[in-house]
């Protein structure tokens, strides 16, 4: 991980800690859960009532749980995963429920305390670290918002001209995006690149930015055709049933039929500054470059708003019409089960498939 992406982590984790006063409600925690007897387990059920009140609202209004699936990865591997704010208050959630006698003990509670505080001086000690280093958060362009690109090294075996020909396919489609968006013809930002399955951050203008958001999750609804036909395809095959040539014959066409459709829905989700012949030499190129993206994802290449993005996505997409912050969690939650279904089928099916669709490739000596 970027050493100024592992900055900011730290910094948000405290931030939430800070905000949410998460070290104070679990000594709030310990001392309910230890005047259960007597005159004081009188007052347990209001106290409790509070303590699910302040869970609730720290998992609705964390902001980690939004992250890159990535990202969510690395921290729920990590020895920090369990002292996270939001699984802290799914502890006080389950621990506190109206009946007394079934409330978690104090024991258990100062175990958390003394995870919480470990990982409160842990992270404070990163970010100690960072500043001496003058290591700073990453800095994204004004008025634009970054994606990170993430393709598993297994799409390109390492070999530097396809995983180029792997990234340009992405950018020029961001590039079309962009154009339909401002009126310009303008390559993305490169903001950075990093780790061993290559990370790539790009970022365009705001407009541009949701369009390009729309075109994921409708290409990651695209893939989940594609790969829910080739199972389909595959269950006929071993079956006694015999061979399956209409769905076989017809599946090129249906996912054909599909990306044009997503295309067209991606195009349409911002107004276009161009018009006439342009735009559709536009939608005819995004057309193209869809087919490979398409493939890609499939493959499991994955696209997602950075961090540093996410904590700005309010301004990010507030001047856009008809786009509220309900409609853009709408579409990165939709993005996040299209994605687990995606890698479920690709399980199932037990190894990427070659494309159910034609597509060019660059010829390469």
């Amino acid at each position: 991980m970027l050493a100024g992406r592992l900055f900011g982590l730290a910094t948000d984790i405290l931030r939430e800690y800070d905000e949410f006063h998460v070290i104070q409600h679990l000594n709030e925690a310990i001392a309910i859960s230890s005047q259960r007897t007597g005159a004081q387990a009188q007052q347990y059920s209001e106290n409790a009532r509070k303590l699910r009140t302040w869970a609730q609202d720290v998992i609705a209004r964390g902001h980690l749980a939004s992250y890159p699936i990535d990202i969510q990865k690395t921290l729920a591997e990590s020895k920090y995963a369990m002292g996270l704010p939001s699984n802290i208050a799914k502890v006080i959630l389950a621990g506190f429920p109206d009946d007394i006698n079934k409330a978690i003990s104090s024991a258990e509670l100062r175990l958390y305390l003394d995870l919480a505080t470990t990982t409160k001086a842990e992270l404070s000690s990163t970010n100690v670290v960072a500043k001496a280093f003058k290591i700073d958060r990453i800095n994204i362009p004004p008025n634009e918002v970054s994606f990170d690109l993430i393709i598993p090294r297994r799409l390109f075996d390492s070999r530097a001209q396809l995983y180029i020909e792997i990234l340009e396919k992405f950018v020029r489609i961001m590039t079309y995006i962009e154009e339909l968006a401002t009126g310009t013809r303008r390559s993305p930002t490169l903001v950075y690149t990093s780790t061993s399955d290559p990370v790539t951050g790009l970022a365009v203008v705001y407009a541009a930015g949701w369009a390009f958001l729309r075109f994921y999750k409708l290409a990651l609804e695209v893939a989940d055709k594609q790969l829910s036909l080739l199972k389909t395809i595959r269950e006929f095959r071993a079956s006694s049933l015999g061979p399956v040539p209409e769905i076989e014959e017809r599946t090129n066409s249906i996912v054909e039929n599909a990306l044009s459709d997503a295309v067209d829905a991606a195009v349409s989700s911002v107004p276009p500054k161009v018009e006439g012949e342009r735009l559709n030499e536009i939608k005819i190129a995004l057309t193209k470059d869809a087919k490979a993206v398409v493939k890609y994802v499939a493959d499991g290449a994955r696209v997602a708003i950075t961090l540093e993005s996410l904590s700005n996505i309010q301004e990010v997409f507030k001047d856009i019409p008809n786009v509220s912050r309900e409609k853009v969690d709408e579409v990165l939650n939709t993005t996040s089960l299209l994605e687990q279904r995606v890698e479920q089928s690709l399980i199932l099916l037990g190894q990427p498939e070659p494309s159910l669709i034609t597509m060019e490739r660059t010829k390469t000596s």
